[in-house]
């Protein structure tokens, strides 16, 4: 479970401002002296979304073992269909680097022996700022390390001269802000991963270019001259390959040596070494560097037999930590039985399993590998006045940023994220709250433009079977998808303009289904409208026969016929004009009344017309003194009007 944390919660008992159970995916990767780190991907619609960001901390486990630890955020990116991607480094890795030690008064600042510099670290008037860290060394070493300068703590742990891996070797053990340097990070349980047994797949890479059969010291200078050691052997091989040692630049005095003393009696060594000298610093580097050993890393997919419901006794026996030395038995690709030290694990948040361990060699020694850490975490940055250029590679792989500087005429961003499954890019104005994104996956390509910090916003995603496009204002959202069966369009409103052709069965017969509760406006026009029942409030002839007493007629709700002229006319079996009978004695033949009774609509491009409710036509023709009336153009009878 993810819980997210204020920047500056120092105890992570409790749920802190909440939990993250939305999580779509989340896991944490750890190696051995090198990168601490937690991905986890969320939806912006997810509980406690809008208490994920930047510089707050996120606790969850980091493998199946071992203690809830407290991660920095470190980079959110864009949403993406409703998800973003949240980046966190271990809290040690992302505070030391800005945690700054004085320097000791006595210049150059040793610190002798493991002992000194874990009560330096744990003193808190060696800092120039705060610190809430704590330091154990367990190696004891007699080397000494050195801050000549104002230095970060981080840096005094890494791996070059006079730093703390340079100096005592060993392996770093992060508990939130407890910093642990221990002889050896793990421990031989005794387990064995067998190819049928807990090992699902393994991938191994060897690279023997940097194997040395022997190292060959010398040493050069202008003044001092030249001294040659021996060939140092590294071990028993078929083949010859020399590793040249340049002892030039080496300070024979901190190894150590003396052979005379400064003007104030110090002891001191001047001049070139000996050849005995080369070579015991031969041997030693042969001992610490190891030259003879090939590169080998195992990357191991395996079953958790504490997952899979085994014994304890069982499951204890497939125990793996990070720096563990354990057995690997996988006859396809291994020839024996090899030991190998986990240097790297990949662990699933949600499901409380490893996802990948991986064994063998660290690709970068301990002090490589934490140097080059230490310059990942600070960035890379190249700055002009208005421009700062940050690089950062990690082993997932490589960002990119160009900004402008805050103060400029605009704060503006780019920035390119490639891994090896997928590209982003991205571009930002800070001022204005606008981001547009672009990403690019094998499977998927999907961009998005956000304005005034997500009010408005509009994305695209396109993959192998279908395309969506996607406009949102912050309160109304419509969606066109394409497939290659149909389109759908969501939409609060959807307006067209131009001709609109339709070539299915529009243009034939066929059947449209428009409710007519919708059409609430404008003229239909047609030389023809059939009809199985019409209900009307006012209904108007527009053409009728010249000289007509009562020329053009309409039909209103109350089933009369208004003249032209404003006079109500009701027919029945008789006529009565604005509720006066005004002919009596309507001469028919048969049944054909029953049109006269009925009569509930009229129009006619000539004489005033009606039809009758059976389908009948019936007209009327006006002689001047005789209203007669037709039906089917066959006379039926006719009304003298009183």
């Amino acid at each position: 479970m993810l819980k997210i944390f204020e920047n500056t919660a120092t105890s992570f008992t409790s749920n802190g401002l909440g939990p993250l159970p939305d999580a779509t995916s989340a896991g944490v990767t750890e190696e051995v002296n090198g990168i601490f780190e937690l991905e986890f991907e969320y939806p912006i619609t997810g509980l406690h979304y809008a208490e994920i960001k930047r510089n707050r901390l996120v606790v969850c486990k980091p493998d199946p073992y071992d203690a809830e630890q407290a991660f920095r955020i470190y980079s959110i990116s864009k949403p993406i269909s409703g998800i973003v991607k949240v980046n966190a480094r271990h809290i040690a890795a992302a505070d030391l680097p800005g945690i700054i030690l004085k320097p000791p008064t006595i210049y150059p600042g040793n610190l002798n022996g493991s002992s000194a510099v874990q009560s330096f670290l744990n003193t808190p008037s060696n800092y120039l700022n705060t610190s809430r860290f704590t330091f154990t060394i367990e190696p004891s070493s007699s080397n000494y390390c050195r801050v000549p300068v104002p230095m970060s703590v981080w840096d005094l742990m890494g791996g070059d001269e006079y730093q703390m891996l340079h100096a005592f070797g060993g392996e770093y053990y992060f508990n939130n802000f407890n910093v642990t340097l221990k002889t050896a990070r793990g421990v031989n349980r005794g387990v064995t991963l067998r190819y049928g047994k807990n090992i699902t797949d393994l991938k191994q890479d060897e690279n023997i270019e940097q194997v040395f059969t022997g190292v060959y010291p010398y040493y050069y200078n202008d003044e001092n001259g030249r001294v040659l050691g021996d060939i140092q052997s590294t071990g028993s091989f078929n083949y010859s390959r020399i590793m040249l040692l340049d002892c030039s630049s080496i300070d024979w005095y901190e190894l150590g040596y003396t052979n005379g003393t400064d003007s104030q009696g110090n002891p001191t060594y001047e001049g070139a070494p000996t050849k005995d000298m080369l070579n015991a610093y031969a041997r030693d580097y042969i001992a610490r560097e190891h030259p003879e050993k090939p590169e080998i890393s195992m990357d191991i997919s395996f079953v958790d037999l504490r997952r899979a419901g085994e014994l304890d006794t069982v499951a204890e026996l497939s125990r793996v930590q990070l720096g563990d030395t354990v057995k690997v038995i996988f006859p396809e690709l291994l020839d024996s039985a090899v030991e190998a030290e986990c240097t790297k694990i990949e662990y699933n948040v949600l499901t409380d399993e490893y996802t990948r361990i991986t064994l063998g060699d660290r690709t970068k020694s301990a002090a490589d590998s934490l140097a080059y850490e230490s310059k990942v975490i600070s960035a890379i940055d190249q700055q002009t006045d208005s421009l700062t250029i940050k690089l950062q590679a990690t082993d997932e792989g490589l960002m990119s940023e160009v900004a402008r500087a805050a103060g400029t005429e605009a704060e503006l961003s780019s920035r390119i994220t490639q891994t090896a499954n997928a590209i982003t890019a991205e571009v930002t104005d800070r001022q204005n709250g606008d981001t547009s994104v672009l990403r690019q996956l094998s499977t998927e390509i999907s961009s998005e433009v956000i304005a005034r910090n997500g009010a408005i916003a509009s994305a695209i995603r396109q993959l192998a079977e279908s395309i969506t496009i996607t406009v949102s204002n912050g309160t109304d959202r419509s969606t066109i998808t394409l497939t290659g069966s149909g389109i759908t369009t969501q939409s609060k409103t959807i307006r067209f303009t131009g001709d609109i052709v339709f070539a299915s069965a529009l243009s034939s017969a066929g059947e449209t289904s428009i409710n007519g509760a919708n059409i609430t406006t404008g003229t239909i026009a047609a030389a023809r409208i059939d009809v199985d029942n019409l209900t009307v409030k006012a209904l108007k002839t527009t053409t009728h026969r010249e000289g007509s007493s009562y020329a053009g007629f309409e039909v209103t709700d109350d089933g009369y016929v208004s003249a032209g002229d404003g006079t109500v006319i009701w027919i029945t079996d008789r006529v009565v004009i604005n509720s006066r009978l005004q002919a009596t004695g309507i001469t028919t033949t048969g049944a054909e009344n029953s049109f006269i009774r009925n009569l509930y609509q009229s129009a006619g491009p000539t004489n005033p017309y009606c039809y009758s409710r059976n389908g009948h036509f019936v007209t009327f023709n006006w002689t001047g003194t005789e209203l007669e009336v037709y039906v089917d153009s066959t006379k039926i009878g006719k009304m003298t009007l009183s």
